[in-house]
Order: structure tokens, then sequence, then C-alpha cells
């Protein structure tokens, strides 16, 4: 079996680039022949009549995604991220050599001009059933740009009139089953024989002594809205425990300001991953305060992995992945006094059982080898699907 992958990679560097290598290293680890394609938005024209037509169909993307297939010839496509400049036109390309295309799901971005289905601080669906999100564009969803939003929806709209993400692509996989539903029954009108679920995965971190615990809970991420760090600080406020925040990101000053003087908040900055596996292992339990869908955060992954289990907010799919009083405990989404009472329940319970269930939840669930399976079987499903269809 031979394998290409291809990611258009993001400006900054996030979650979604780290899973994509993860895969790649784990597919050659395992002696799969696996290369890898990368597109680069520095790539894309500059005269923005030109931008805009090849975001659509890049035909230089195209071309080169033609000759790497005509040269490699692999059994199957796998892609991660095609916005903007490797565009669907690559979707066009595979379909002419007659290489079938899976297709990873990390975002909302084909339903949601956000990709988060979140819009001033709570979820919104309002785009999810539209052929082109025109509210997404009204409000200037992504970028704050009602130009760059009405660029994206078009791109998606357009493609869906053209029947490009339905006929055009063999498999889609999803993280989660809400994500799965969500999309799949969305404007995109998904067949679900095409639609399955894998999630993502980490290294094993090792699963330290209960005991070895320090008194400290904490929170890794960025600094944003979306991920309820104002309901964190605020919770923190109110208790006699002690937080650590690991992160950077928009409201990096304002935590600062609101966190000063609170003897119990320390913010500790970026981390590197060693270190924060290290405060992973050493806390009673990291705190999920999101208040958006989210994907497959990987600190949850690593927390469970540390044996760590997970305080978090109650939204959907969020809940799907942290089971309550399994892997940790949930609050009601958006309230910090829930959070505050959630923190002082998992003080005064017997709460050793969900330190074993987190670890056992990624024994189970998240781990490379179970990862490498689940993928393997789809490419083999996605191949011999495709060979019964032709013939």
């Amino acid at each position: 079996m031979k394998i290409l992958i291809i990611h258009n990679a993001y400006k900054f560097k996030g979650g979604e680039d780290s899973v994509v290598e993860q895969e790649y290293d784990l597919l050659k680890s395992n002696g799969v022949k696996v290369d890898i394609l990368k597109f680069d938005n520095d790539e894309l024209p500059k005269n923005k009549l030109k931008l805009f037509a090849s975001s659509i169909y890049n035909t230089v993307s195209y071309k080169r995604l033609h000759r790497k297939l005509s040269d490699i010839k692999p059994d199957v496509i796998h892609i991660h991220n095609l916005f903007y400049a490797a565009s669907p036109s690559i979707l066009y390309a595979a379909k002419e050599l007659k290489v079938p295309v899976i297709m990873t799901v990390h975002n909302y971005r084909l339903v949601c001009n956000a990709a988060t289905l979140l819009r001033d601080g709570a979820v919104c669906e309002k785009c999810i059933q539209k052929t082109f999100p025109l509210s997404g564009i009204k409000n200037a969803c992504f970028q704050e740009s009602k130009l760059k939003s009405a660029q994206l929806s078009l791109i998606t709209g357009l493609h869906k009139i053209k029947g490009t993400w339905k006929d055009k692509v063999s498999k889609y996989i999803f993280l989660t089953d809400f994500a799965k539903q969500k999309i799949s029954s969305s404007s995109l009108n998904l067949d679900l024989k095409k639609c399955t679920v894998k999630p993502n995965f980490v290294s094993d971190s090792g699963n330290p002594e209960i005991l070895s615990r320090s008194n400290s809970y904490l929170f890794v991420g960025r600094l944003s809205k979306e991920k309820g760090v104002d309901i964190l600080i605020e919770a923190f406020k109110t208790l006699p425990y002690h937080l650590n925040i690991i992160g950077t990101g928009p409201l990096e000053e304002t935590i600062q300001a609101a966190s000063r003087g609170v003897s119990n908040i320390s913010f500790l900055g970026l981390k590197d991953k060693k270190e924060v596996i290290h405060y992973m292992k050493t806390s009673k339990a990291l705190v999920f305060p999101s208040i958006w869908y989210e994907g497959m955060p990987m600190t949850i992954l690593e927390a469970y992995s540390c044996g760590t289990p997970v305080i978090s907010s109650d939204i959907d799919n969020i809940n799907e992945i942290i089971l309550n009083n399994k892997t940790g405990l949930h609050f009601k989404t958006g309230s910090h006094k829930s959070l505050s009472e959630t923190i002082r329940r998992f003080e005064k319970i017997d709460n050793s059982y969900l330190y074993s269930g987190a670890r056992k939840e990624y024994e189970e669930k998240y781990t490379s080898q179970k990862n490498y399976e689940l993928l393997i079987n789809i490419y083999e499903e996605t191949i011999n699907d495709y060979k019964n269809a032709a013939n």
C-alpha cells in the first residue's frame, strides 16, 4: 500500500499541523510507504483577482498534484486541509487519475466561515444548512472581514453546487460521532456510507502514581474567548486551590491583569511539551472550560495518557470526549459558579476512580497502535470500495 498525504499548512502552526506530522511518522514507523505533499498559502498570487480565482480552483495546484500522482502512483490520497493554495482543484486531479481520496475533517469550515460554529461567545448554527453562509458574510465571521468571509463562502458554496464535496471525496474521517452527525447532515448532505470516525492520538506519557500529585490544577491552551479562560479566572478567584495557566493568545494581557494579585493563580506562559507533560503528571486535574464544540483537543488526550482527569464544560462534542464521572467531571458551560462548585465537589469525593478511568480511556482509544489499526482499516476499505465501484 502506498499513501500520499496532502496538507495545506497554516500560517501559525497548530494542532492540525501536528496531527499531520504524527500520522505521517506513525505510518512510516510501521513500514508503510508514505509520501507527503504540502501546500503553503505564501504560494498564492498577490493579485487580488487571481488570488480569489485560485482559492476556488487553483490550476497550478491541480498540475502539481497531477505530476505527483503520475510519478509515485499512490493507492490512496489522504487530505487534511486544502484551504487555500491547494484548493478543491486537487480533488479533480485525483478523480482524473482515478485515485480515491480520504479527507479528515478537523473543524467546521465546510459549513461555517468561522470554522467553530461560534459567534459572539455563543454557539451559532445559522449557516449550517445554507449552501452559501450569508450570515457568515454579514457578520464577518472569517477574520472579522466581510470580503474574506464572502470569498470563503463562495469556495464552499460553489463546490456544494458542483457536487465536489459529495462526489470527489471517497471517504470522510471525523474526529467524533458528534462532528460526523453535525457535518454529514448539514448542507453538504453527505452519504453516511462515506463517513467514519477516527480520533487523534498522542504518544504515551506514562501514568504516574496519584500520590505524586501536587495541590494545583492546570489549564493548557490558547488564551482566547472561545477557550473560556475568563470563566476559569473568575472561578479560581473564589477557590482556595491553586491554578497554573500555560499558554498564550489574544487575551494574554487581559488574563495577566485579571490574575494579578490573586495569589492562587500562576501564569506560566508558553512551555515546551516536556514541561507541559510534567505539569499534567503532577496536577490534580486539567481544567477545560471551552465554550465551543471544539474538534479533538490534544491536551485532553495528553492528560489521559498521564492518567489525569479533566474537569470540563458540558458542551456537546466535548462531553463525548470527557466522560462525566468516568474520566472527569462536567460543569455547566459558561458558568464560573458551576465550575467552582464542581472543583469543590472534586475535592470532597474519593476521586481515585477518575485517575484510573482517564488512563483506561487513553489505553482503549487514543494510543498510537489503536490509531494505526483504525487508519489502515480505513485505507484498505476505501481502496477496496473504490475498486469495486469501478468494476
